[in-house]
This record gives C-alpha cells, sequence and structure tokens, in this order.
C-alpha cells in the first residue's frame, strides 16, 4: 500500500507543480482514486489525518473529497471492527477513531459505553 500511496502523492505533486496561480484542484480522476484508497486505508485503521499526511494533501481536503464522494456531510456511521488494544508509551488506553479523533484517559468499559451512546 505504501507504494500506492507514493504513485498517488507524485501525481497529486504533478498537478500541484502545473498549477498557474499557486492554486491547484484535484482532476476528477486522480481524486476518485486519491478517496478509494483512503477509504481502503481507514478500512485498515489509518487516520484520516495519517493518510492525508502520506498523499501531501491537508486533512480538511482529504476529508471534504470523502464527504463529497458519500454525497454527504458531517457525521457518518462508524464501523466498529477487531483490533487490538491501543496503548500509549504510558500505558493508557487510546481509542482512535476512522475520522482521526483520539480519546485517550479513558478504561476500556468507559469507552465502550462512550462508543453505545454515540451509536
Amino acid at each position: 500500500m505504501q507504494a500506492r500511496t507514493e504513485e498517488l502523492r507524485q501525481a497529486i505533486e504533478q498537478q500541484r507543480s502545473a498549477a498557474r496561480n499557486g492554486r491547484w484542484r484535484c482532476a476528477p480522476s486522480v481524486r476518485q482514486e486519491v478517496v478509494a484508497h483512503a477509504r481502503f486505508l481507514q478500512e485498515c485503521g489509518e487516520s484520516v489525518g495519517s493518510v492525508a499526511s502520506g498523499l501531501g494533501v491537508s486533512e480538511s481536503a482529504l476529508s471534504r473529497w470523502l464527504s463529497e464522494a458519500e454525497g454527504q456531510s458531517g457525521f457518518r456511521q462508524a464501523k466498529v471492527v477487531a483490533a487490538p488494544a491501543v496503548m500509549d508509551e504510558g500505558g493508557v488506553l487510546v481509542l482512535v477513531t476512522p475520522g482521526g479523533y483520539r480519546v485517550e484517559g479513558l478504561g476500556l468499559r468507559s469507552i465502550a459505553a462512550l462508543l453505545r451512546e454515540l451509536q
């Protein structure tokens, strides 16, 4: 997947360098490929921020592209997938949502209650 991320990063950079007035617009074909790749990486547990950073675009731009591709804006339903618990360096449980939000300092039961409330 790293190779695909790099290919898309280079395609975006080529479009940026071809921009005449310093403002660039991503071609629809490249944007579709970026959105498909970003969705795949999100399903693998990557945050929007880390995907955007890898592609060399802003997090807000990638979030907008993802929302536009889904035909919606605002909140979307989260998928809960089986994954090992993530701990930070201090041994504190960390929840990272697909949108890139981090919840730290809560116990497992508190995080489970929070997720139930958000459904």
